[in-house]
């Protein structure tokens, strides 16, 4: 009889009747009788012990089968969610804390109760707040959330390790825990449905990257130094795209590469003078690569290419010699590298900015096209080449 009477007086102090999947209103607990339990459920979903409006008595162990939540009114006042496949002990008395033993778990607190929740061998301390729990990881939501009497950082994630809660390094890109805490859904009181959703960064960027100023310099495996000696200036122009696989960031790219030497530039009319030694080069890439980070707006990445190039040199050694020719380099791999960094990475359109390295290697002999007079067999000017360059270079991203 007196459990019944407890029910009856439980269920008269509880709001209108409530639609599970439509809506959920805070239950108004007597506080005469707030030391009695440790929690009245107030809404459940898939097959679990507990129904709507029965108590949750201290001491007590829950567990929440796959597939089901439970939320429940605490003692304090406070809206806490229990997920599937989670483990925990009420209170085992009024000013005793509860205890997540395994699983996740959401608590929503009001501003004049302070609850304390225990995992492991930590206690942390909700009033006016709200926090996510799920397994080893912790996010609070909403101030205050406290561990070890400071309050823990808004929307970053937390990792229990060796006793502690530590703040995770590489904290995850806003959208991205975003999408982790939807296999959590919150109730009404959670301040998540009052926040916006961040904006998805997993977008396909399409790219112009100009490089109007660079260095850029070769090696002619047979005729060595005479024509590897070179201030050369370079400047390049890359059209590509970068786009988010399988947690990668990869982007490929078509690139022409030019370069010249000052002489080339500087060469007038009439025959060049002692000394005289110009070469210029046009290269064509086609690359693939690997950025670090789709996500955030800096990042390094790595690339290889096929590229297809052509050398173009004018040699006055001495007073009766003269070479003139072109050689066309067919096969040539190409490695490089660099960072970046785009600004206003969540618009439509965004600049982007970096630095550029790369290295070419011919895999063949190239293929001479003119010549006014030959090199010795010992000069043989159709040896492999070894090309280098780095430029900086900016341009705007499309993103979609």
């Amino acid at each position: 009889m007196k459990q019944f009477a407890l029910a009856l007086i439980l269920s008269l102090l509880l709001t209108n009747s409530l639609h599970a999947e439509e809506s959920e209103k805070a239950l108004q607990i007597n506080p005469s009788q707030e030391e009695k339990f440790a929690a009245i459920v107030q809404y459940t979903n898939g097959k679990t012990e507990f129904d709507f409006k029965d108590l949750i008595t201290f001491d007590k162990t829950i567990e929440v089968p796959k597939s089901a939540n439970i939320k429940v009114v605490t003692q304090k006042r406070c809206v806490a969610v229990f997920y599937e496949n989670t483990k925990l002990q009420s209170p085992v008395d009024k000013v005793s804390p509860w205890k997540v033993l395994s699983g996740s778990a959401r608590w929503i607190c009001p501003e004049d109760r302070v609850e304390r929740i225990v995992y492991k061998d930590t206690e942390i301390q909700v009033q006016n707040g709200e926090f996510l729990l799920t397994g080893n990881q912790l996010t609070a939501i909403r101030n205050n959330v406290r561990y070890e009497e400071k309050d823990l950082k808004l929307e970053s994630i937390y990792v229990y390790k060796n006793g502690k809660w530590l703040s995770l390094k590489e904290q995850p890109d806003p959208y991205d825990l975003w999408k982790k805490h939807d296999k959590f859904p919150p109730p009404l009181e959670s301040a998540r449905l009052k926040m916006e959703k961040p904006i998805d960064p997993y977008v396909t960027r399409v790219f112009l990257n100009i490089a109007p100023v660079g260095i850029a310099g070769f090696y002619h495996h047979v005729l060595e130094n005479t024509v590897s000696e070179f201030d050369m200036d370079t400047h390049a122009f890359r059209l590509g795209t970068n786009f988010p696989w399988r947690g990668k960031s990869i982007f490929t790219f078509l690139e022409f590469n030019q370069g010249e030497s000052k002489d080339n530039k500087n060469q007038s009319m009439g025959p060049p003078p002692i000394g005289f030694r110009s070469i210029r080069f046009e290269a064509f890439t086609l690359g693939l690569g690997l950025r670090h980070s789709h996500v955030s707006s800096s990042s390094y990445y790595y690339y290889l290419g096929l590229t297809r190039q052509q050398v173009e040199f004018h040699l006055r050694p001495e007073s009766s010699s003269f070479y003139d020719g072109e050689i066309e380099y067919p096969y040539n791999i190409t490695v490089g590298g660099g960072y970046q960094k785009i600004f206003w990475a969540k618009n439509w359109i965004s600049l982007v900015v970096g630095v550029d390295l790369k290295l070419i290697q011919s895999l063949s002999q190239g293929k001479v096209e003119y010549f006014n007079q030959p090199f010795s067999e010992t000069k043989d000017p159709r040896s492999t080449i070894t090309e280098y360059a780095g430029f900086l270079y900016l341009g705007p991203t499309f993103n979609f």
